[in-house]
């Protein structure tokens, strides 16, 4: 039992404190209101009434008032009260041992022998303790890593790219990757079959490839629309989507470093881009065994962004030099391509207007020059007037 309670009060908490983790204290009391005054899902009793015999008075009972009682006298109250707990006692143990019975049954049925094939997409449970945080509040899946093969049946050979270190974990610390990027709602209109006939629907002669897959990147100024548009592809069986990796500009050892290179972007510009082309790169080299990847933003585009910043006057010239310089020579080194760019194309205007609707935290304060900025750089990258690495 207190091990359950201490899920759900981790549970309660991860969602309600602050990025720092430093105010967890102070949603305790809270926390114990609203568990005490819950109907238990086994017992169908709320804490409050199996201790005391009656159930908490609310903050809502000063609107609709309070719950009458019936009045009865002193000497009655204790004889009452130990037959009530009696009978509320005796209830809930039915309860506990008809959910005990429905659980085991459920369990039964969705228990299976687990098995991945070399080429499957997981995640890793990598739980890792970082000073100040609190182990618990963190999350410990990371991924997507790729079976390279079995070992036996219940270890496992995983990589994450094709130039890192292998690992060999056990079956409980994997879980299927395509079953958690579901998770996230695809939108209205999708299903779970292919949205486009990846094999004979394609634009400008492109087909798929018989040894890799098929790289498709989402780009466009912010607030145009890109996630929604890749969202749609979540749920196509044939289709890798990786969405923009916002948890990892926003959790840096810890630091926020979107929302620092927002709100200051002359002292943290230059590491915020740094950093963004280490996590395209990582994806770049993703394996997966679906036919098509789509990503939403790439290497190419962060080209955009670092001229952008450059002409805005937030990175320096030797910095943005220095920048375009790592993005060529991982282009190049490592062979970095996609096989079609799908760009979304609004006025600057429209996405400032996207942007105050959506109301992200971190981009309260974007300024409409900004957007008309990368709009314009965009523009001339299609036309390869700037960036000399397009792909075919």
């Amino acid at each position: 039992m207190i091990e359950r309670l201490n899920r759900t009060l981790l549970q309660y908490l991860s969602s309600f404190v602050e990025q720092n983790q430093r105010d967890w204290d102070t949603w305790i009391p809270f926390f114990l209101l609203s568990y005490r005054s819950a109907i238990h899902e086994t017992t169908k009793q709320t804490p409050a009434c199996m201790l005391t015999g009656r159930n908490l008075r609310l903050p809502s009972d000063l609107e609709k008032g309070p719950v009458p009682v019936q009045t009865q006298p002193q000497t009655d109250y204790a004889s009452d009260l130990q037959q009530r707990l009696e009978e509320i006692h005796n209830f809930a143990r039915e309860r506990i041992s008809m959910a005990s019975d429905k659980l085991k049954a459920r369990y039964d049925i969705r228990a299976r022998d687990l098995k991945y094939n070399p080429g499957d997409s997981v995640w890793l449970f990598q739980p890792r303790r970082q000073k100040g945080k609190c182990p618990k509040l963190q999350r410990n899946w990371e991924g997507p890593y790729l079976i390279v093969n079995r070992i036996n049946d219940v270890v496992y050979r995983i990589r994450k790219t094709p130039h890192s270190k292998e690992k060999v974990v056990h079956l409980d610390r994997l879980a299927s990757f395509e079953e958690h990027t579901r998770t996230e709602s695809p939108g209205p209109g999708t299903s779970s079959q292919s949205l486009i006939d990846w094999e004979h629907n394609l634009p400008f002669g492109i087909s798929l490839h018989k040894k890799k897959s098929l790289s498709i990147i989402i780009e466009g100024n912010i607030g145009c629309g890109k996630t929604t548009f890749t969202k749609r592809f979540l749920s196509d069986p044939q289709v890798c989507t990786l969405l923009e990796p916002l948890d990892q500009y926003r959790d840096v050892a810890g630091v926020n470093l979107l929302q620092l290179m927002y709100e200051d972007p002359n002292r943290y510009c230059y590491q915020f881009q740094h950093h963004v082309q280490q996590v395209m790169y990582d994806r770049h080299l993703l394996l997966t065994s679906r036919p098509v990847k789509i990503m939403e933003r790439s290497m190419f585009s962060g080209d955009c962004f670092i001229e952008t910043h450059r002409r805005l006057g937030n990175l320096r010239d030797f910095e943005a030099h220095l920048l375009r310089k790592n993005s060529a020579l991982l282009i190049q080194a490592f062979q970095l391509g996609v096989d079609l760019i799908v760009y979304l194309r609004v006025s600057p205007e429209t996405s400032f207007v996207r942007i105050n609707s959506r109301a992200r935290k971190e981009e309260t304060e974007i300024p409409l020059q900004l957007l008309r900025t990368i709009h314009e750089v965009h523009e001339d990258w299609l036309e390869a007037f700037f960036l000399p690495y397009l792909p075919p």
